[in-house]
């Protein structure tokens, strides 16, 4: 029972961090090579690291991070910093904070915000971002990154609760299908403690015995059929012979 329910759950968690992987890629890609609207792409590649969070899949999740921001280096290297060190490692950080500080937000909330202000400061410097020094020069403001950091808390903030509405929004939605194949499983491990068969059910049984008499009753007919058409030669044969 316990390796039916571990090979099930291995192949759902595969193919629900496969799906959020290729869906990660299409949208890093849009976000290196679409000319607008690339904040957006990085937004959705994030959303759809969702996926194996709702399936309650923490590695289905690392390797779907892994997977996607992996193949999405072959496009640019350089456009996948912002997936990598903020957007996809913000998911991670809520997954994991729901996970194991559950309703500890005191505790749970610094530990995001320092890590993704790192973040933001590591694509700053590996990125290369000289517009912001250029607004602020603009404005007659010294540039100075700790200001900066001041700014992008509450944005941080905003966006890890708008994160949240969407995670909650999906698994409602998703619910339905992932209790769906609890229930098969919970199906499958009742009838092997019972000594039934898993590969057919009574609905199925019935069918197929259906069809075994539909089979029985067509192969009465056709020797039926048979039999006559040898009577009727037998007859026509003794007929030609008195005629002889």
């Amino acid at each position: 029972m316990k390796k039916i329910n571990k090979r099930k759950r291995l192949v759902f968690e595969l193919t629900v961090s496969g799906l959020s992987a290729a869906l990660v890629l299409i949208m890093l890609a849009l976000a290196v090579y679409s000319p607008v609207a690339k904040l957006s792409f990085y937004v959705l590649a994030s959303i759809c690291l969702l996926l194996p969070c709702i399936a309650n899949s923490l590695w289905g999740l690392c390797m779907a991070f892994i997977a996607g921001g992996s193949l999405a280096i072959l496009f640019n290297p350089i456009g996948v910093l912002p997936f990598a060190l903020f957007f996809g490692l913000q998911i991670i950080l809520n997954y994991l904070s729901r996970k194991y500080l559950g309703k500890k937000w005191f505790i749970s909330i610094p530990i995001k915000l320092i890590i993704l202000e790192v973040g933001i400061f590591g694509i700053y410097k590996l990125y290369g971002i000289s517009s912001i020094e250029n607004i602020f020069n603009s404005l007659g403001w010294n540039y100075n990154y700790w200001f900066v950091m001041l700014i992008t808390l509450p944005l941080i903030l905003i966006y890890d609760y708008a994160i949240g509405m969407i995670w909650r929004f999906l698994d409602r939605r998703l619910n339905k299908i992932v209790t769906k194949y609890t229930d098969k499983v919970k199906k499958i491990e009742t009838q092997v403690e019972q000594n039934q068969s898993t590969d057919i059910t009574p609905t199925e049984q019935k069918s197929v015995d259906l069809f075994d008499d539909f089979l029985d009753n067509d192969n009465n007919i056709d020797d039926n059929v048979g039999g006559e058409n040898n009577d009727n030669s037998n007859d026509d044969n003794d007929n030609s012979d008195n005629e002889i």
